[in-house]
């Protein structure tokens, strides 16, 4: 069994956690243009936490071992193969080992009001030139020509609750899926991203996807990179090619434990940097403490 991974680019304001996971030394950062969108697409419904109905693959698609003939493009900002997802609040790797993702930017989008998302998938035309162009460049070892591309766009979408149509609460991204048939490719493109003042334009993360290395296991489930085995989080457990290693490693000062999906894992909490003895507050970098509402 091949190791199940999860692609996870989050950009969301301070209010969160900021994570980015990807397969070693796949992942590639270069800019580069959207692929073309609109014209031809399918469009998904004006929903909020909505979803495609299932779309079947003009080819298959190997990811990380497993052959897909069959996709779904969720609302809040992902790519499912078995079943429609209405997932809006983004988690830590490692979380649910057994689902295949791709979430190039997982989020509670809501399109009711601002933005479409729409798809397409090619197996002629000037997007498979395109494609094969592209994979060359940053795969230059692989002589690849692409059979089939797959497009989903979500197009200057809002958040949820936001009605707003002013540029400033809209953003955009794309995923591109790319295969010869034996070689399969991730591509994320993004535009604007909303709501902070630092936006990004043409920024592109290429991933290959088709292979994989094996998994660990633990109590029958296909594991990730790392967990904690015990409620206190002191033995952090790491997946290798030699099977489970653990080692005490505790979370730091700045994380709390919490029940996952395979045992435990360290979660960032809130902190603030004060002790108080009333009347008197102490101001001191070195104490954390979490905030409890």
């Amino acid at each position: 069994m091949y190791q199940k991974l999860i692609f996870i680019l989050l950009l969301i304001n301070v209010q969160y956690c900021f994570y980015f996971l990807s397969p070693s030394d796949n992942g590639i950062i270069i800019t580069g243009p959207f692929y073309s969108f609109g014209t031809g697409d399918t469009v998904n419904g004006l929903i909020d936490d909505g979803s495609s109905s299932v779309i079947y693959l003009q080819q298959t698609f190997i990811f990380f071992g497993q052959t897909y003939n069959q996709i779904y493009v969720n609302s809040n900002g992902h790519l499912t193969f078995d079943g429609e997802w209405y997932s809006y609040t983004p988690y830590q790797f490692p979380a649910y080992g057994g689902k295949d993702l791709i979430a190039p930017f997982w989020t509670d989008i809501d399109n009711r009001w601002n933005g479409v998302i729409s798809y397409q998938q090619y197996t002629s035309g000037s997007v498979l030139t395109q494609a094969t162009q592209d994979i060359n460049q940053y795969f230059p070892d692989l002589s690849f020509s692409a059979s089939w591309v797959f497009v989903a766009t979500w197009d200057r979408v809002a958040y949820y609750y936001n009605s707003g149509t002013v540029s400033s609460s809209e953003t955009s991204f794309q995923v591109v899926l790319i295969s010869n048939g034996h070689l399969s490719f991730v591509v994320m493109n993004y535009g604007a991203i909303a709501p902070t003042q630092r936006y990004t334009y043409g920024c592109r993360w290429v991933f290959r996807t088709d292979h994989g290395t094996q998994g660990c296991q633990f109590n029958g489930n296909v594991l990730g990179d790392y967990f904690w085995s015990d409620a206190a989080c002191q033995e952090r457990c790491t997946c290798t090619t030699r099977g489970i290693q653990c080692s005490f490693e505790p979370c730091t000062y700045s994380q709390a434990c919490r029940p996952a999906a395979f045992q435990y894992s360290c979660q960032n909490i809130q902190c603030f940097r004060a002790f108080c003895i009333l009347p008197l507050c102490v101001f001191t970098p070195d104490l954390h403490r979490e905030l409890r509402l």
